[in-house]
């Protein structure tokens, strides 16, 4: 049996043994831009910019915005996945809007330059409230590597490629979880969705289910098995929740072309998640939630986290 795999992190830290076999991280591919967009006021949503560009996605390319922004799959008995993420980054020194877009798959891959051009359309056609729509530019993109920052390769990357951002035993370190643009955690119950505090077993169930849409199911089982190994290996991990509950609003395409009016009102959990023994063996499982996002409303820049000293 071969031994523990090794991922090297910064060539300033030390290089870790991996307690688990996550080698399915491999199967899930991530394309990152950061866009910075001219003429996007203060007040437009995440949610606003998504469903412009949706839009307009779907007025250029109706199959890459069934497959991408819908995430409709051939396969009937899968649920279905969008192939991006958005992650609001704030504006910068020059007053240009900053969002993380991340596509996610060989579907979304393969439209890259159609998915470009819809946002190119989008600010064309304009953002704002109840139709109010005023024109917006993006001014520059760059493509991100996996720790976050500009990279020259312009390529895509996988998973795997996560490298631990603290000094320190990633297993053990103590640091927080930090969600910028909110929590928002559910199970269904008799068939109704129903929000769930962010306790461990919660974290690694939708871990495992969020994971679980991106790979193939010859890989189910090693991610099932990692999932219980992390659930053992955390119950001597504490994990506080400094989160508070909050109203976030939102926006639906479709619900502005049925009634006039696209906005929502969402319920979330704003705040930092602490964890002052570490995230246990499941530390890349946690890194991949950082892009992927954890929990609900991830299109809408939701549960997306950053890992941070404590």
């Amino acid at each position: 049996m071969a031994g523990p795999a090794i991922i090297c992190m910064d060539p300033a830290l030390p290089c870790y043994p991996m307690l688990m076999d996550v080698s399915f991280l491999n199967e899930i591919e991530a394309l990152p831009r950061l866009l910075c967009f001219s003429g996007v006021d203060f007040g437009v949503s995440l949610a606003q910019l998504r469903g412009v560009w949706g839009r307009a996605l779907g007025l250029v390319a109706p199959r890459a915005f069934a497959q991408v922004f819908d995430g409709a799959l051939d396969d009937a008995n899968r649920a279905s996945r969008p192939g991006y993420v958005l992650a609001d980054q704030g504006t910068d020194r020059d007053g240009l809007r900053r969002v993380r877009w991340t596509l996610l798959g060989r579907d979304a891959l393969a439209h890259d330059a159609t998915l470009c051009l819809a946002w190119m359309r989008a600010g064309q056609a304009g953002v704002g409230d109840h139709g109010n729509y005023a024109s917006f530019a993006v001014q520059s993109t760059a493509l991100l590597g996996p720790d976050g920052a500009p990279s020259a390769c312009g390529t895509s990357w996988r998973m795997d490629a996560l490298r631990w951002p603290l000094a320190g035993d990633p297993v053990n370190t103590p640091c927080q979880l930090v969600f910028p643009g909110g929590l928002c955690l559910t199970k269904k119950v008799n068939g109704r969705k129903i929000r769930v505090v962010a306790n461990w077993p919660e974290i690694t169930r939708t871990t495992r289910n969020r994971l679980r849409t991106w790979l193939p199911e010859t890989s189910w089982p090693a991610l099932d098995a990692a999932k219980e190994e992390w659930d053992r290996n955390v119950l001597d991990h504490p994990l506080v929740d400094h989160t508070t509950e909050v109203a976030l609003s939102g926006y639906s395409r479709r619900q502005e072309n049925e009634s006039g009016d696209g906005r929502k009102t969402y319920l979330v959990r704003e705040g930092t998640l602490e964890f002052p023994a570490g995230l246990g063996e499941g530390w890349p499982l946690m890194l991949a939630m950082g892009w992927l996002g954890l929990g609900d409303h991830f299109t809408e820049g939701m549960g997306w986290c950053d890992v941070k000293p404590l």
